[in-house]
C-alpha cells in the first residue's frame, strides 16, 4: 500500500498593494466587502483600458486564486514577472498555482527558483518537496524537507513529508516515528494516522493496526 502524499497547503504570498485610486482603488474595495467576481472585473476593465500594471496583475492573481481559477492565476503571475522579473512574492504564487494544478515538475521548478531568491522561505522549500514526492524522486524530496525541519522542527508540511518519503523509501522505522512526531505536534493529522495503519499493515503489525485505527 502506498503512503498518501499530502498537497502542500500552501496560499500566495501577498504584497502591499495601493488600492487609492482608479481601478485598482475600486477592486480592492469590492474585495473588502467580499464581491471577489466585481472585483476582479474591474481589474480586467483596467487591463481591457491598457492599464496593463504590475499592480492589476499581482492584484489579479490573488483574486483568481482565491476564486480557484488556478490556471488564470498562474498565467497573471507569470505575466507579472514578465513586468518586474525580481518581484519578491510572484514566482512562489506561481508555484503555489502549479501545485494547485498538480503540474508537479513546473511547480517544483518555480519553488526551487523562489527558495533561491530568499533561502529562509521555508515554505518554497516544502512545497518543492511535496512535488518531488509526486515525481517519485523520494531522496531529494527526503533532503528537502530535513533543510525545512532544520530551520522549523515542528512544520507540519515538512514533517509529515519526511515521513512519506522515508515510507517510500521502504525506512519504514524511521518513518515509523516521524508520523508519530508529526502526530504528537499535530493531533488532527489525519494523513499521518492513515499512513501509520498502512506501516502497521505492511509490519503485520497488529497493535501498531488497532492503536491508529
Amino acid at each position: 500500500m502506498n503512503p498518501k502524499k499530502k498537497s502542500a497547503e500552501l496560499r500566495p504570498a501577498q504584497t502591499d498593494r495601493n488600492g487609492s485610486q482608479g481601478a485598482l482603488g475600486r477592486s480592492v474595495s469590492l474585495h473588502l466587502e467580499g464581491k471577489l467576481k466585481e472585483a476582479l472585473r474591474e481589474l480586467d476593465l483596467a487591463l481591457d483600458s491598457g492599464e496593463a500594471t504590475a499592480e492589476i496583475h499581482s492584484a489579479r492573481g490573488h483574486i483568481q486564486f482565491e476564486l480557484e481559477q488556478y490556471e488564470e492565476s498562474a498565467i497573471s503571475y507569470g505575466k507579472l514577472l514578465d513586468l518586474d522579473p525580481r518581484h519578491p512574492t510572484a514566482t512562489f504564487n506561481m508555484a503555489v498555482c502549479l501545485e494547485k494544478l498538480q503540474r508537479w515538475a513546473q511547480a517544483s521548478e518555480s519553488f526551487q527558483r523562489a527558495s533561491e531568491t530568499d533561502p529562509k522561505r521555508v515554505d518554497a522549500i516544502a512545497g518543492m518537496g511535496v512535488c518531488l514526492l509526486h515525481l517519485d524522486r523520494s531522496q531529494t524530496a527526503l533532503e528537502c524537507f530535513e533543510r525545512v525541519l532544520a530551520q522549523e522542527p515542528s512544520n507540519a508540511t515538512a514533517q509529515f513529508g519526511k515521513g512519506v518519503a522515508l515510507q517510500l523509501l521502504r525506512n519504514l522505522e524511521e518513518a515509523s516515528k516521524v508520523y508519530q512526531d508529526n502526530l504528537a505536534n499535530h493531533p488532527d493529522s489525519e494523513d499521518a494516522m492513515v499512513n501509520l495503519i498502512s506501516i502497521g499493515i505492511a509490519q503485520k503489525s497488529h497493535d501498531m493496526v488497532r492503536d491508529f485505527s
